[in-house]
């Protein structure tokens, strides 16, 4: 029935989506002598893998905090390093008049990429020396307070740095431990590792052991290098806390293959190369992450490794993807679902029947939309009742003129009220009787097409869609 002056209520139905895991697993890309996945088994991966994987742009964000942004080669800031020194030679031979500005201009390009900064032992150097020179400058100018102003910035930077005695005189080296010891920094213990064979450097030093087992050292943010002959592993960021020691192990191998830009992947020779590292490869990411599990995804195939351990729990090939939830959970003997030893290898068989009538049966998200669409049926009856409640209200004080519904100035409040009730239990019955229907259809499906069910929001947001083969 028409009333005048009635506006249009836009009502919005947001359906929340399904929580993922607490420890999300990594889904690394892995190219074998220049042959890897492609988009399209990439995508199929991904959405195997669902609410259990780490989306691809968290993994590169944490990978690049944890391991550094750049791999061992990778310097964007050589040149703002060569011009420090640089200055710092102009300053030796013709003082600070010149020196000084080039200085200050280096260290504001170093500033303006913290990261590149950060994750390059010889880019933090580099800017301890500029700022500790700058401090020398202002010293010999007897500028006190601006040169322990530098002082104190490299102490908030690498508390641990001392000066060279060979580049910096006693007024510099004197004047920074004074300062170093006005604010004393707590300390506590650091346990690293690396492969066999190879030697570490924590913040710049040399270590003598590998592992190197409670080493002590100021509580904060420390950089740690591992050096396997010639080749040098990433710059790893280590946080230690008070009264918590930590536990890091480098991987220059792994610092070697791995690729962060534009997305994450894995580069190795080949096969035999593969299938030497991926354990530790595994191991490496999961500690680096907090992962239980680390998939890769190779040409033809996706391959899952236990985090911890390392150990291989199984392999899929390209067209059994739908295998791949089972190895990620693995269910124990005596269930009635095979184990990824049993049920999983290189090419596996198709999975029998019954296994995935018990993996549908299993699935709660059916009966989560049956009990959301419920809450919204009986909203939709609370709203019935109250718009019935109003109406009965409004209807003695309007009349028919003219072959339309007319009702007093005074009573445009209870019109409109009525109105947005109105339309509130219409849409809330139409979501609710589709997320009834749409769960109830998923339940007695699952069983033999659970895949080929899905229910979700139409892009602009108005509707809520079943999609699926019956």
């Amino acid at each position: 029935m028409p009333f005048p002056g009635l506006r249009p209520v836009a009502l919005t139905v947001v359906l929340a989506p399904a929580v993922a895991l607490a420890d999300p697993t990594p889904l690394v890309p892995v190219t074998l002598g220049g042959r890897g996945p492609s988009t399209t088994a990439l995508a199929a991966a991904t959405q195997a893998l669902g609410a259990d994987g780490l989306p691809s742009r968290t993994l590169r964000q944490r990978l690049a905090a944890e391991l550094g942004a750049f791999p061992p080669e990778g310097d964007p800031l050589q040149p703002t390093r060569r011009e420090i020194d640089s200055a710092i030679e102009q300053f030796f031979a013709r003082g600070p008049t010149q020196a000084g500005p080039r200085l200050r201009r280096a260290l504001a390009t170093l500033d303006a990429a913290p990261d590149a900064l950060s994750t390059l032992e010889a880019n933090r150097l580099a800017w301890l020396r500029a700022t500790t020179t700058l401090a020398r400058i202002e010293l010999e100018r007897r500028n006190t307070a601006a040169a322990d102003e530098a002082l104190r910035r490299a102490l908030r930077f690498s508390p641990a740095w001392q000066p060279d005695t060979r580049e910096f005189p006693p007024t510099v080296t004197d004047r920074y431990r004074a300062l170093a010891a006005e604010s004393p920094v707590s300390q506590s213990t650091l346990t690293l590792s690396t492969p066999e064979g190879c030697r570490l450097e924590l913040d710049g030093v040399a270590l003598t052991e590998n592992p190197t087992t409670g080493v002590t050292t100021y509580v904060g943010d420390h950089v740690v290098v591992a050096w396997c002959g010639q080749d040098r592993s990433r710059v790893h960021h280590v946080r230690l806390g008070t009264g918590s020691p930590a536990v890091h192990r480098v991987d220059p191998a792994l610092d070697r293959a791995l690729t962060l830009d534009p997305e994450v992947s894995l580069r190795v020779d080949g096969e035999d190369a593969f299938g030497r590292s991926a354990a530790s490869f595994a191991r490496a990411l999961a500690a680096s992450l907090g992962a239980p599990r680390v998939v890769f995804v190779l040409e033809g195939e996706v391959r899952v490794f236990e985090g911890a351990s390392g150990t291989a729990l199984g392999a899929v090939g390209a067209s059994q993807l739908d295998h791949l939830p089972g190895l990620l959970r693995p269910t124990a003997p005596g269930t009635g679902v095979a184990t990824p030893a049993e049920n999983n290898t290189r090419d596996p068989a198709p999975s029998p029947p019954t296994a995935r009538t018990d993996l549908g049966r299993r699935n709660p998200w059916p009966w989560v939309l049956v009990g959301v669409g419920g809450a919204a049926l009986v909203a939709s009856g609370v709203t019935f009742y109250l718009r019935s409640e109003d109406q009965a209200t409004l209807d003695p004080l309007c009349s028919e003129v003219g072959g339309q519904r007319v009702c007093p100035e005074g009573a445009s409040g209870l019109v409109d009220r009525v109105s947005t009730l109105d339309t509130i239990s219409g849409v809330a019955l139409g979501v609710g009787a589709t997320l009834v229907v749409g769960g109830v259809l998923w339940a007695l499906l699952a069983p033999r097409r659970a895949e080929s069910v899905r229910v979700a929001v139409d892009p602009a947001g108005r509707s809520v869609l079943l999609q699926g083969s019956f």
